[in-house]
């Protein structure tokens, strides 16, 4: 498994991958950069609202991802990230 700096690349919107943050703790999750991933609710801090196309969208930055349920939360201090090297939402 490589690492990545997040300064060098990265992650396709929304896909599933190691995050290494805080220099020491990892966790799976995702990136959403601004304007890529359409968000589901209009009021909420984590929202960015695009009045050009009248759509909200997942404010920019990295989730943590929770598997067993659709949830996710807002993650700081993010240095690098790997490709998963299985997909957790395959069965």
């Amino acid at each position: 498994m490589s690492w990545i700096k997040i300064e060098d690349s990265l992650p396709e919107p929304q896909k599933l991958v190691q995050i290494a943050y805080k220099n020491k703790y990892v966790t799976v999750g995702w990136y959403a950069g601004k304007y890529q991933v359409e968000g589901d609710h209009d009021i909420d801090d984590d929202y960015d609202y695009d009045e050009e196309n009248d759509k909200y969208y997942v404010s920019e930055g990295w989730r943590s991802q929770c598997l067993e349920a659709e949830y996710y939360y807002p993650i700081s201090q993010v240095s690098h990230w790997s490709p998963l090297l299985i997909n957790p939402n395959k069965q």
